[in-house]
């Protein structure tokens, strides 16, 4: 593969990445305007007091645009095995997978027992928008940009984008300290597991855990 190829394939992973994100956009948007609602007027408690809602304006749109579409199209278009986009077990680091998993199981099961009423309706959001952002932001983006780059800078730059260009509602300064060295957590698992189960399975334990 040529230089000028390498380059191209991570322009496109760059431009799926923004385009998911625009689609999720939209697509929660048409739903609010079908269903007479806003996501704007929602807020962190709405998960637990109002979740079908909350599902139908942020994790349906969530399951479309980060997990069908872009599986859709690496498979269709780069022709991407399933295994080749990161849905592997034990293929890397067993040590890093196995503790990976053994400290997200941990923190599940711990949020799951204190918050059993409620934790449902939290847990479901938080499956499928860790898996999604885990199949664009490791799968694909970082994927494609180890092809052309050195594994810590292709780390690096997608957490970047992961902290900043995903999370524009958090602030610059918890995107900076909170958000962005999750993204270099999450990026170095996925490199040494050559999974994103593993860095998937971390993000779920964190997101879930914090939400409460």
């Amino acid at each position: 593969m040529t230089f000028q190829e390498k380059f191209m394939r991570v322009v496109v992973g760059v431009n799926l990445s923004i385009f998911s994100y625009i689609l999720m956009l939209l697509l929660s948007l048409i739903v609010g305007i079908l269903s007479n609602q806003s996501l704007l007027k929602m807020d962190s408690n709405s998960l637990t007091t109002n979740p079908l809602d909350f599902w139908l304006l942020a994790t349906l749109p969530m399951l479309f645009a980060l997990i069908i579409f872009p599986l859709w199209y690496e498979r269709k278009f780069a022709k991407k095995t399933f295994q080749e986009l990161g849905f592997n077990v034990l293929k890397g680091n067993k040590f890093i997978e196995l503790l990976t998993y053994t400290v997200s199981i941990g923190l599940i099961v711990y949020t799951f027992y204190n918050h059993y009423s409620v934790a449902y309706t939290v847990f479901v959001h938080y499956f499928i928008s860790g898996l999604g952002e885990e199949i664009l932001f490791r799968g694909i983006l970082q994927r494609r940009m180890m092809d052309f780059l050195k594994p810590y800078i292709s780390i690096i730059i997608a957490s970047l984008i992961f902290a900043f260009a995903f999370h524009q509602s958090g602030t610059f300064l918890d995107n900076l300290i909170i958000r962005f060295p999750l993204g270099l957590v999450f990026g170095g698992v996925y490199y040494k597991t050559r999974s994103i189960l593993p860095a998937f399975a971390l993000h779920l334990a964190y997101n879930f855990f914090i939400s409460f």
